[in-house]
């Protein structure tokens, strides 16, 4: 037996927020799922992130849930338990005499299983070069209240220029 339930909008019991609509062509959104994207708005210059440095933003595109805090970096603070995905580009200028750069994801601002090689890493050896971008991504499991923060670390070189357009991001998977 086939069963058919024709609705085009659910909404929580107690509030009547709009929780799910269904759309005439069948496409289902969900408009208080939390998801954000922030971005650095300026060039920061000369600065040295040759120990693992919270990554700096200044701007927010959008902040569906108000999950994130700007205070001279990011930090999103899971609403509720989920698996949630997460990325990061940090684009970076005169890094001619780094080893290497490096961007990562800490959880409760602390390396995964203390160890940042477990932490959602990006790692490069950018032998020199004048720009680089890491791009980090992750797919995370998180419990109410637990928080994500990106950091960046550049090797050696300690007068980076961190470049606008640089971005961290994020959303509920379920």
């Amino acid at each position: 037996m086939t069963s058919i339930l024709k609705v085009s909008e659910i909404q929580d019991p107690t509030n009547g927020n709009s929780a799910l609509t269904v759309d005439t062509s069948g496409r289902i959104l969900t408009p208080a799922r939390p998801a954000f994207s922030v971005y650095q708005g300026t060039n920061v210059s000369s600065q040295d992130y040759t120990d693992f440095t919270k990554i700096p933003f200044d701007t927010e595109d959008f902040d569906i849930g108000n999950n994130v805090t700007l205070n001279s970096s990011a930090v999103f603070t899971a609403p509720i338990n989920g698996i949630y995905h997460f990325g990061c580009n940090v684009m970076v200028d005169s890094v001619e005499a780094s080893g290497y750069l490096s961007s990562t994801f800490y959880i409760d601002d602390a390396a995964v299983l203390s160890a940042p090689d477990l932490s959602y890493r990006y790692l490069e050896d950018n032998q020199g070069g004048q720009y680089q971008t890491a791009h980090s991504s992750g797919l995370i499991q998180l419990t109410a209240n637990q928080t994500v923060t990106p950091y960046i670390r550049v090797s050696v070189d300690t007068s980076v220029t961190l470049r606008d357009g640089t971005r961290f991001f994020g959303y509920l998977v379920g």
